[in-house]
Protein backbone atom coordinates (compact mmCIF):
# COMPACT_ATOMS: atom_id res chain seq x y z
CA UNK A 1 0.00 0.00 0.00
CA UNK A 2 1.52 3.59 -0.79
CA UNK A 3 1.43 5.88 2.83
CA UNK A 4 1.17 9.35 1.40
CA UNK A 5 2.96 11.14 4.56
CA UNK A 6 1.03 14.50 6.42
CA UNK A 7 2.43 17.69 5.33
CA UNK A 8 4.12 17.77 9.37
CA UNK A 9 6.10 14.81 8.27
CA UNK A 10 8.11 16.90 5.45
CA UNK A 11 11.01 18.77 5.96
CA UNK A 12 11.82 20.48 3.07
CA UNK A 13 9.51 22.73 1.17
CA UNK A 14 9.94 24.41 -2.57
CA UNK A 15 8.27 27.32 -4.06
CA UNK A 16 6.38 27.26 -7.66
CA UNK A 17 4.52 29.94 -10.01
CA UNK A 18 1.53 29.20 -12.19
CA UNK A 19 3.15 29.71 -15.36
CA UNK A 20 -0.38 29.21 -17.17
CA UNK A 21 -3.87 28.44 -15.56
CA UNK A 22 -4.16 24.91 -12.97
CA UNK A 23 0.01 24.64 -14.21
CA UNK A 24 2.44 24.64 -11.22
CA UNK A 25 6.35 24.97 -12.20
CA UNK A 26 9.18 25.52 -9.44
CA UNK A 27 10.78 28.16 -9.30
CA UNK A 28 14.46 27.22 -8.99
CA UNK A 29 16.33 23.94 -7.53
CA UNK A 30 15.99 26.00 -4.41
CA UNK A 31 14.92 23.62 -1.18
CA UNK A 32 14.08 25.48 1.91
CA UNK A 33 13.92 23.28 5.49
CA UNK A 34 11.26 25.71 7.04
CA UNK A 35 8.08 26.77 5.76
CA UNK A 36 8.87 30.54 6.83
CA UNK A 37 12.06 31.06 4.43
CA UNK A 38 10.23 29.40 1.59
CA UNK A 39 6.79 31.72 2.49
CA UNK A 40 8.99 35.04 2.24
CA UNK A 41 10.83 33.37 -1.08
CA UNK A 42 7.47 33.26 -2.26
CA UNK A 43 6.24 36.36 -1.56
CA UNK A 44 9.75 37.95 -3.30
CA UNK A 45 9.12 36.03 -6.26
CA UNK A 46 5.35 36.75 -6.77
CA UNK A 47 6.42 40.80 -6.66
CA UNK A 48 9.58 40.70 -9.27
CA UNK A 49 7.54 37.67 -11.49
CA UNK A 50 3.88 39.43 -11.76
CA UNK A 51 2.37 35.91 -11.09
CA UNK A 52 0.77 33.65 -8.43
CA UNK A 53 3.50 31.74 -6.22
CA UNK A 54 2.72 28.99 -3.41
CA UNK A 55 4.57 27.09 -1.04
CA UNK A 56 3.94 23.37 -1.15
CA UNK A 57 6.07 20.34 0.85
CA UNK A 58 9.24 18.69 -1.32
CA UNK A 59 7.91 15.06 -1.86
CA UNK A 60 10.14 12.97 -1.29
CA UNK A 61 10.22 11.13 -4.52
CA UNK A 62 12.89 8.69 -4.05
CA UNK A 63 11.02 7.49 -0.67
CA UNK A 64 9.28 5.60 -3.29
CA UNK A 65 10.33 5.66 -6.39
CA UNK A 66 14.19 5.29 -5.58
CA UNK A 67 15.73 3.50 -8.75
CA UNK A 68 17.88 1.09 -7.30
CA UNK A 69 16.23 -0.32 -4.84
CA UNK A 70 13.88 -1.27 -7.30
CA UNK A 71 16.62 -2.76 -9.25
CA UNK A 72 17.62 -4.78 -6.05
CA UNK A 73 13.96 -5.75 -6.24
CA UNK A 74 13.81 -6.73 -9.81
CA UNK A 75 17.32 -8.62 -10.08
CA UNK A 76 18.91 -5.61 -12.26
CA UNK A 77 18.80 -2.17 -13.76
CA UNK A 78 17.32 -3.51 -17.10
CA UNK A 79 13.79 -4.91 -15.29
CA UNK A 80 13.27 -1.70 -13.21
CA UNK A 81 13.97 0.59 -16.45
CA UNK A 82 11.48 -1.77 -18.20
CA UNK A 83 9.19 -1.47 -14.55
CA UNK A 84 9.41 2.61 -14.87
CA UNK A 85 8.61 2.95 -18.39
CA UNK A 86 5.84 1.08 -17.39
CA UNK A 87 4.65 3.80 -15.20
CA UNK A 88 5.25 6.23 -17.68
CA UNK A 89 3.18 5.04 -20.21
CA UNK A 90 0.38 4.39 -17.78
CA UNK A 91 0.61 8.15 -17.68
CA UNK A 92 2.44 8.22 -14.54
CA UNK A 93 4.96 11.45 -15.43
CA UNK A 94 7.31 10.53 -12.48
CA UNK A 95 7.92 7.53 -14.17
CA UNK A 96 8.74 9.09 -17.36
CA UNK A 97 10.92 11.45 -15.72
CA UNK A 98 12.97 8.35 -13.92
CA UNK A 99 13.35 6.56 -16.81
CA UNK A 100 14.33 9.92 -18.87
CA UNK A 101 17.75 10.54 -16.32
CA UNK A 102 18.30 6.95 -16.64
CA UNK A 103 18.29 6.99 -20.35
CA UNK A 104 20.20 9.76 -20.23
CA UNK A 105 23.01 8.67 -17.70
CA UNK A 106 23.39 5.67 -19.74
CA UNK A 107 23.89 7.97 -23.03
CA UNK A 108 26.80 9.64 -20.78
CA UNK A 109 28.41 6.51 -19.82
CA UNK A 110 28.11 4.85 -23.12
CA UNK A 111 29.68 7.37 -24.32
CA UNK A 112 32.80 7.94 -22.73
CA UNK A 113 32.23 10.75 -20.10
CA UNK A 114 32.65 10.56 -16.66
CA UNK A 115 35.76 8.15 -14.72
CA UNK A 116 34.82 5.47 -16.58
CA UNK A 117 35.74 7.60 -20.04
CA UNK A 118 38.38 5.04 -21.03
CA UNK A 119 36.67 2.18 -20.64
CA UNK A 120 33.27 2.92 -22.90
CA UNK A 121 35.73 2.44 -26.09
CA UNK A 122 35.58 -1.02 -25.41
CA UNK A 123 32.37 -2.54 -27.10
CA UNK A 124 32.36 -5.06 -23.76
CA UNK A 125 32.13 -2.55 -21.39
CA UNK A 126 29.14 -0.65 -23.49
CA UNK A 127 27.47 -4.28 -23.40
CA UNK A 128 26.70 -3.83 -20.17
CA UNK A 129 24.97 -0.50 -20.35
CA UNK A 130 23.31 -1.20 -24.13
CA UNK A 131 21.43 -4.16 -22.26
CA UNK A 132 19.56 -1.56 -19.97
CA UNK A 133 18.85 0.18 -23.94
CA UNK A 134 17.63 -3.17 -25.57
CA UNK A 135 15.01 -4.16 -22.56
CA UNK A 136 13.27 -0.70 -23.19
CA UNK A 137 13.57 -0.80 -26.97
CA UNK A 138 15.59 1.64 -27.37
CA UNK A 139 17.20 0.49 -30.68
CA UNK A 140 17.86 3.43 -32.62
CA UNK A 141 20.14 5.27 -29.83
CA UNK A 142 21.85 2.04 -29.65
CA UNK A 143 22.73 2.39 -33.15
CA UNK A 144 23.36 6.59 -32.61
CA UNK A 145 25.76 5.77 -29.35
CA UNK A 146 27.55 3.14 -32.00
CA UNK A 147 27.54 5.44 -34.76
CA UNK A 148 29.54 8.13 -32.70
CA UNK A 149 32.05 5.36 -31.78
CA UNK A 150 32.62 4.42 -34.95
CA UNK A 151 33.14 8.11 -36.41
CA UNK A 152 35.35 9.03 -32.88
CA UNK A 153 36.56 5.48 -32.27
CA UNK A 154 39.61 7.68 -29.69
CA UNK A 155 36.66 9.00 -28.01
CA UNK A 156 33.43 11.06 -28.49
CA UNK A 157 33.65 15.02 -27.97
CA UNK A 158 31.36 15.97 -24.80
CA UNK A 159 29.69 18.53 -27.58
CA UNK A 160 28.82 15.29 -29.23
CA UNK A 161 27.51 13.46 -26.54
CA UNK A 162 25.58 16.31 -25.14
CA UNK A 163 23.59 16.41 -28.45
CA UNK A 164 22.91 13.03 -28.78
CA UNK A 165 21.01 13.64 -25.40
CA UNK A 166 19.12 16.43 -26.00
CA UNK A 167 18.05 15.10 -29.37
CA UNK A 168 17.03 11.67 -27.62
CA UNK A 169 15.21 14.01 -24.85
CA UNK A 170 13.24 16.31 -27.23
CA UNK A 171 12.45 12.70 -29.39
CA UNK A 172 11.18 10.97 -25.75
CA UNK A 173 8.48 14.37 -25.32
CA UNK A 174 8.01 13.79 -28.65
CA UNK A 175 6.32 10.08 -28.20
CA UNK A 176 4.81 10.76 -24.87
CA UNK A 177 3.42 13.77 -26.53
CA UNK A 178 3.68 15.87 -23.04
CA UNK A 179 6.86 17.93 -20.99
CA UNK A 180 8.80 15.42 -19.00
CA UNK A 181 11.09 17.21 -15.98
CA UNK A 182 14.52 17.33 -16.77
CA UNK A 183 14.83 15.31 -13.52
CA UNK A 184 12.83 13.38 -11.22
CA UNK A 185 13.21 16.26 -8.26
CA UNK A 186 11.24 19.26 -10.66
CA UNK A 187 8.52 17.27 -10.41
CA UNK A 188 5.29 19.15 -8.99
CA UNK A 189 3.96 18.24 -5.53
CA UNK A 190 0.53 17.26 -8.01
CA UNK A 191 2.57 15.45 -10.10
CA UNK A 192 3.79 12.92 -7.68
CA UNK A 193 0.48 12.75 -6.32
CA UNK A 194 -1.31 11.88 -9.39
CA UNK A 195 1.80 9.58 -10.74
CA UNK A 196 1.20 7.74 -7.21
CA UNK A 197 -2.28 7.14 -7.78
CA UNK A 198 -2.09 6.67 -11.81
CA UNK A 199 0.36 4.02 -10.91
CA UNK A 200 -1.39 1.98 -7.54
CA UNK A 201 -4.78 2.23 -10.55
CA UNK A 202 -2.44 -0.08 -13.16
CA UNK A 203 -1.23 -2.52 -10.32
CA UNK A 204 -4.62 -2.99 -9.48
CA UNK A 205 -5.97 -3.41 -13.20
CA UNK A 206 -2.70 -5.69 -13.53
CA UNK A 207 -3.95 -7.93 -10.59
CA UNK A 208 -7.25 -7.56 -11.99
CA UNK A 209 -6.63 -9.51 -15.01
CA UNK A 210 -4.56 -11.44 -13.43
CA UNK A 211 -7.22 -12.85 -11.05
CA UNK A 212 -9.21 -12.98 -14.18
CA UNK A 213 -6.66 -14.82 -16.56
CA UNK A 214 -6.52 -17.53 -13.32
CA UNK A 215 -10.37 -17.70 -13.19
CA UNK A 216 -10.14 -18.32 -16.89
CA UNK A 217 -7.47 -21.05 -16.41
CA UNK A 218 -9.80 -22.64 -13.86
CA UNK A 219 -12.96 -22.76 -16.04
CA UNK A 220 -11.07 -24.02 -19.06
CA UNK A 221 -9.59 -26.97 -17.08
CA UNK A 222 -12.75 -27.82 -15.75
CA UNK A 223 -14.53 -27.94 -19.13
CA UNK A 224 -11.71 -29.72 -20.52
CA UNK A 225 -12.25 -32.44 -17.24
CA UNK A 226 -15.56 -32.23 -17.73
CA UNK A 227 -15.07 -33.33 -21.98
CA UNK A 228 -12.23 -36.28 -20.58
CA UNK A 229 -15.50 -37.45 -18.36
CA UNK A 230 -18.11 -37.39 -21.04
CA UNK A 231 -15.93 -39.48 -23.05
CA UNK A 232 -15.43 -41.87 -20.50
CA UNK A 233 -19.06 -42.30 -20.26
CA UNK A 234 -19.34 -43.02 -24.30
CA UNK A 235 -16.59 -45.80 -24.24
CA UNK A 236 -18.44 -47.71 -21.25
CA UNK A 237 -21.46 -47.33 -23.23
Amino acid sequence: MVRVMSEEEYEEFVVEFEDRPGRWVPVSGAVYRSREMAEERSRKEAEEMGVKTRVVPRAPIWNEWNFMKLASRLGGTAPAAREVKKRGESGAVAGWAIYKQHVKNLIRLACGAGPEGEWAREPAFRTTLIRDLEAVGEDELIEQIEGLWRKHPKGIPRSEMMDLQDDWDASLERRVGRRIPKTPEDLTHEEIQESKRLTKEMYELKEKKSSEEKLGDLEEMKRELERKIEKLRSGIK
